[in-house]
């Protein structure tokens, strides 16, 4: 829920850029709008507005992007500012967990941030259970590899563009001309100063900002409603009676409900500082203790379910710890250096300042007391890109824990079919052939069971 007010929260800045509406009506709106057709359409629904929201986003992205490179001189010029600016240092292999981003910090938030998505993310998960067959589902998340790596690619050159365009002139620094306070609305002001004079164009950048939202948003809207009802509702009433249509009338009160939930946590979220840490952050709470008990799952034998539940328990309050320092310490990284040379607006102001420091030099009596910030934690220095992978660790370390102290055993069948072919192939005291027999004899059978339960959760995910 706290991801999701993020999201809904970043298109909010580009609507109230380009129109009259404040921040506060636009979360309204936007909420409600999103809210609406996930409860009213279902599943198809939220697939299908997803395909043309995808393409939205692909064209805006490719509009801004040809209309950058003509604005910044080309490739080549791209390349050499970014270059002089240190904005291409993709190999930094320093072993500092402080600074925000390195090689390592980021190769392991991407890691773990996408066998969390695509292994444990119950929206993943229910698209996967939507396709008619095991096979087609694993072909969809083979080629989804494309268009997710098309999508990074293209935001981060832009991101590169952006930079070589105001190299010279930060807007954020020339607030008082361009009206942009924050880093998180420089896509917005450039979609409106560089498209205002192509009629339509605006609006179709401005969809694409909205696309990448609201495809994550009622995404997450079914994903939850749907889990609140199979696994929750269900189970505590009895089968006969709940009919398929209270079923239904049920999960789309749920995603109304958490919709209301999602609108009222993006007010409290609209007064934080940057949308990309924030984000990151309350995704990495949740993901990284959450992939560590698949990992226990998957590859052991020795987890029950109290260990397990204790060690996430455990894990889940150790990373909202760190993360919660990290949003609240107000430690800063140092930043690469931003220009703002060029600013036409603050050039008197920096003749102003000059004069000033003129006059208190030459005998004017002006002195300033510098205040120096307490020190924060050391944890709470730690780059938001470290959260999700000290989580998960720190789940694996309480579930082993847990597991020593209750005992060390094997409570998990060798044959068990959730066990990885990997710790399959662990197991002592087994041959290779009979290792061989028992992964293909439960290659079958977990790919009968999945079978299954597409059958089985095909009608809810239809209808929720």
């Amino acid at each position: 829920m706290l991801f999701m007010s993020v999201v809904l929260y970043a298109p909010v800045i580009a609507l109230s850029a380009v129109t009259d509406l404040s921040i506060e009506v636009s979360i309204l709106v936007f909420g409600a709008v999103c809210t609406f057709y996930c409860a009213v359409g279902g599943l198809r629904a939220v697939i299908w507005t997803d395909v043309f929201q995808a393409g939205l986003m692909f064209l805006c992205l490719i509009v801004m992007y040809i209309k950058g490179i003509q604005e910044a001189g080309g490739v080549l010029n791209i390349y050499e500012k970014s270059a002089k600016g240190k904005r291409l240092e993709i190999f930094d292999f320093e072993e500092n967990f402080i600074k925000r981003y390195t090689f390592l910090n980021s190769f392991c938030r991407g890691l773990f941030g996408a066998l969390a998505y695509y292994g444990t993310s119950q929206i993943e998960v229910q698209r996967m259970l939507s396709m008619k067959s095991v096979n087609k589902a694993r072909a969809a998340l083979n080629w989804s590899i494309i268009p997710v790596a098309a999508l990074v690619i293209l935001c981060t050159l832009f991101g590169l563009v952006l930079y070589t365009i105001f190299h010279t002139c930060d807007p954020v620094a020339d607030e008082a001309r361009t009206g942009v306070s924050r880093h998180d609305q420089l896509a917005p002001y450039y979609i409106i100063t560089r498209f205002n004079h192509l009629p339509g164009v605006t609006g179709i950048c401005v969809a694409g900002i909205f696309s990448g939202s609201l495809s994550t948003i009622s995404s997450a809207l079914n994903s939850l409603s749907s889990v609140t009802v199979v696994d929750f509702i269900k189970p505590a009433c009895k089968a006969s009676t709940l009919s398929e249509k209270k079923i239904v009338l049920i999960a789309k009160m749920l995603s109304v409900l958490y919709g209301i939930i999602c609108i009222g946590l993006t007010f409290a979220v609209s007064k934080v500082d940057s949308i990309v840490t924030i984000s990151n952050t309350f995704l990495s709470i949740m993901e990284g203790p959450i992939l560590a008990v698949y990992f226990v799952a998957v590859l052991s034998r020795k987890g029950t379910e109290k260990n397990i539940l204790v060690g996430l328990i455990l894990g889940v309050i150790f990373t909202a710890w760190i993360g919660a320092g990290v949003l609240s310490s107000g430690y800063q990284p140092p930043a690469l250096p931003l220009n703002s040379s060029g600013c036409p607006s603050l050039q008197n102001i920096s003749n102003v300042f000059s004069n000033f420091t003129s006059i208190c030099e030459s005998g004017g009596q002006c002195s300033s007391v510098d205040i120096e910030p307490s020190e924060p934690f050391f944890l709470y220095k730690t780059s938001f890109l470290w959260v999700s992978t000290f989580g998960c660790f720190a789940t694996l370390l309480f579930i082993g824990l847990a597991i020593l102290f209750t005992g060390y055993r094997d409570v998990i069948p060798a044959d068990s079919k959730y066990l990885s072919p990997v710790a399959r192939f662990w197991i002592k005291g087994t041959s290779f052939e009979t290792k061989q027999n028992l992964s293909n004899d439960l290659k079958e059978r977990n790919d009968l069971d999945v079978q299954n339960e597409i059958e089985n959760t095909e009608k809810v995910n239809t209808s929720v």
